[in-house]
């Protein structure tokens, strides 16, 4: 149901995509200029040989950051226009199949459950779309470079993040799955 609405707004959709994805990249690639920094800083050159590249670093760093807030902003700002039409779109959807009933149905029931049933679904959305783009994707992202980024410095030690990463999200679902039962 919620994709079929997500399609009409597939521009928007995209963009929020997009930009997460931008501003996730750049958080992973803003620590290795901090790493030329310091390695930089601790060579044992002179102030005067280093001190342009250093400046030029922190130039780079400041730049990389500013795009990693407007990539994020960009991404609030297709959020915050994309959600509210989805759920007014859910809405209708549901209102619209709540009428179709006959006069009985609604003779035998409390209006206030029948309003809280309808609500339940653009809500239902929006936390879910709020997890998956402000959670998982970005975190997704995030130990996908992370692991590109070890990889390229240290064949192991990327290898054991992933196994890592792959062991605790196994355990992490299927302790969900079991606490599911209690909840």
């Amino acid at each position: 149901v919620f994709w079929q609405h997500v399609r009409r707004y597939r521009p928007l959709f995209w963009l929020i995509v997009l930009s997460i994805t931008a501003g996730s990249a750049l958080d992973v690639v803003v620590p290795l200029y901090y790493k030329d920094f310091f390695n930089l800083l601790v060579s044992g050159q002179g102030a005067a040989t280093i001190a342009p590249s250093l400046v030029r670093i922190l130039v780079s760093i400041l730049v990389l950051n500013i795009g990693v807030w407007l990539a994020y902003r960009l991404a609030t700002f297709g959020n915050n226009y994309f959600q509210p039409r989805v759920k007014a779109d859910l809405f209708a959807q549901a209102y619209d199949y709540l009428q179709q009933h006959a006069y009985g149905f609604f003779a035998n029931r409390f209006v206030g459950a029948l309003v809280r049933k309808v609500t339940k679904l653009p809500r239902a959305f929006e936390v879910f779309a709020d997890r998956m783009f402000w959670d998982v994707f970005p975190l997704t992202i995030r130990i996908a470079g992370a692991t590109i980024v070890l990889y390229i410095f240290n064949h192991t030690i990327a290898y054991i993040l992933l196994a890592w990463t792959m062991v605790f999200i196994i355990l992490n679902y299927f302790f969900s799955r079991w606490k599911l039962k209690y909840d």
